[in-house]
């Protein structure tokens, strides 16, 4: 064995030995690639984290974020050669053409279309009006204007209207929403209505100051309606507001209310001449009962508070004479010569009808 030992014989041990090497070097190699695959693919599985949390957040704020709104309808007031047609049909109107004399009482829109001058296309606009003249008679009136020149095509073509004139010009009544109960001291209050629908119908822009007793611009100017003559005012109807004022714990009523006043104007005769109607907006009913502001019937609940101040010039008395002496000068002539045909448009006849119909938008 000794010899054995010396001679370099060991019996296989140093293989084992280096084999044992080999297989210790072979896990370390294995366990090095374990712990870099291990490695890198946390590596990627933190990126693709982070990447997923960014878009979470991207989808977060997209919906969080309203969408924005549409572009509201907007309507074209001034469709090419709407100021040419208003002035064509005016001028036409003064010639007496419809049997008599006649006004614009409202435009209607136009529809665009495309005719032919000779071998040249041209598009045109055909402006509609609603037309009543002196002699009561009502007549759609529609002028034709070639956008390329913004003269007329020939004449204006007038259609009559059937208009019921029978009708009564008071409608049916109808109650204010958010309301409850009738006033409880009406006398004071038709009292102050009435002193208000006198002196806003009448020519005294003091008195009118005087009854609306605005308490928060004491110099405030009012302006009434200069219309002189007596009038009668009645006061419809009246309620107290409930959703806007201070609620009495006792009474369970607002210190707002709301009423409707009509105004019935007088000839110089003494005969009916009309009404008004209007809602007034009342501060303090049940006590010193005040007017805050007044507008169209169902106006009323939602008036705001000294909304009639007058901020322009003041009309009074003398403005009103100059004004009625000019209209009395102003009489028109049923003679008036007809307009030259450049201001009619004396164009060649097109030889060819529109070809589309597209729809300019009308005044609402």
């Amino acid at each position: 064995m000794a010899q054995g030992i010396r001679d370099g014989r060991n019996f296989g041990w140093d293989e084992r030995v280096r084999q044992a090497r080999l297989d210790m070097d072979a896990d370390s190699e294995a366990e090095q690639y374990v712990k870099a695959t291990v490695k890198s693919r946390t590596k990627l599985w933190k990126v693709m984290r982070v990447i997923e949390l960014i878009l979470v957040a991207f989808v977060a704020i997209s919906v969080s974020q309203p969408a924005a709104p549409p572009a509201a309808p907007t309507a074209d007031l001034s469709p090419a050669g709407k100021q040419q047609a208003y002035a064509i049909v005016g001028q036409w109107l003064k010639q007496g053409t419809l049997g008599a004399t006649g006004v614009i009482v409202s435009w209607d829109g136009a529809r665009t279309g495309a005719m032919r001058d000779g071998g040249k296309a041209v598009r045109t606009a055909r402006h509609t009006f609603t037309v009543q003249t002196v002699a009561g008679r009502w007549f759609t009136v529609t002028d034709t204007v070639r956008l390329d020149t913004g003269m007329s095509v020939g004449r204006p073509a007038a259609a009559p209207l059937a208009i019921d004139e029978t009708q009564s010009l008071i409608g049916a009544g109808a109650d204010w929403p958010d309301t409850g109960g009738d006033l409880e001291h009406r006398s004071t209050v038709d009292t102050l209505l009435e002193q208000w629908g006198e002196a806003y119908a009448g020519r005294d822009a003091d008195r009118l100051k005087t009854v609306v007793a605005d308490q928060d611009n004491p110099n405030a100017v009012y302006q009434p309606l200069m219309l002189g003559g007596s009038v009668d005012v009645t006061v419809d109807k009246a309620a107290y507001l409930t959703k806007r004022g201070k609620k009495d714990k006792d009474t369970g009523h607002t210190d707002m209310a709301v009423a409707q006043v009509t105004i019935t104007v007088k000839s110089e005769d003494g005969s009916d001449a009309g009404g008004l109607t209007y809602d007034v907006l009342l501060g303090q009913p049940d006590g010193a009962a005040r007017i805050l502001a007044w507008g169209a019937p169902g106006t009323g609940p939602g008036l705001k508070e000294y909304s009639n101040r007058w901020h322009g010039t003041v009309i009074d008395k003398q403005t009103v004479a100059n004004e009625n002496q000019s209209a009395a000068q102003a009489t028109p002539s049923p003679s008036t010569p007809a307009p030259s045909t450049d201001g009619m448009g004396a164009t060649p006849a097109p030889s060819a009808a529109p070809d589309d119909d597209t729809d300019m938008e009308a005044e609402q």
